[in-house]
């Protein structure tokens, strides 16, 4: 990354904390998912399809650092995930969900603006006690940089499409009753992923860190 000016030094840094999805050992996720993104577009709900590289699983609630922060923060992060071992999920692509985004920050005063989107997600199915135990981990991070703890009884999911925040019940409607296109059956699929690393997002990916599982 370039230089950065004096502006890009000053105040907040959005951050956010996931798994992404495409990458090493992940070889088959998009010809699985690939479908499914299209015909959500095709369903005349108004989505637009997540692309690939932003496929992910959150970790954290988005928290703000100062830029100064920011590499103290990922040293720790790095070492509290030390030791942790890479995690194998299944996906089910059965049971399409409807979230509506994270609350932002609305301007100087440090106000949240309502959500902006509506997104369609995948659950997660396995690796549930393994994937608490690393929010745990995150949350000790976080914690110590004044960020908030993660939900207290999260719903692990991957977005795949997204919509205006106004079409929510409109999504959750209208797949309930048409159902998650590109399934290839009545019973769906399961998709397996493979995560080794966590992934830091600062400035909506202005600045993006990886820190390896074992």
């Amino acid at each position: 990354m370039g230089d950065l000016n004096d502006d890009s030094r000053k105040g907040q840094w959005w951050t956010h904390l996931s798994f992404p999805l495409v990458g090493r050992g992940n070889a088959g996720i998009e010809e699985l998912l690939g479908p499914v993104v299209r015909g959500l577009e095709g369903l005349g709900l108004g989505c637009t399809g997540i692309a690939p590289d932003e496929w992910h699983l959150s970790l954290s609630k988005n928290f703000p650092l100062s830029y100064m922060q920011i590499d103290p923060f990922v040293a720790l992060l790095k070492s509290r995930l030390e030791g942790t071992q890479s995690i194998p999920l299944s996906l089910s692509l059965d049971r399409p969900e409807v979230f509506l985004g994270q609350p932002k920050a609305a301007g100087q005063d440090g106000g949240l603006e309502e959500p902006q989107r509506a997104f369609v997600a995948l659950r997660v199915t396995t690796g549930i006690p393994e994937l608490l135990d690393l929010v745990r981990a995150v949350d000790g991070a976080v914690a110590e940089f004044g960020g908030p703890g993660y939900y207290e009884h999260p719903i692990f999911h991957v977005s795949v499409a997204w919509a205006p925040a106004s079409q929510y019940k409109t999504l959750q409607t209208g797949l309930t009753k048409k159902g998650l296109p590109g399934l290839g059956g009545e019973d769906g699929v399961a998709a397996s992923v493979f995560l080794d690393h966590v992934r830091v997002m600062c400035g909506d990916g202005a600045r993006r860190y990886a820190v390896p599982l074992r």
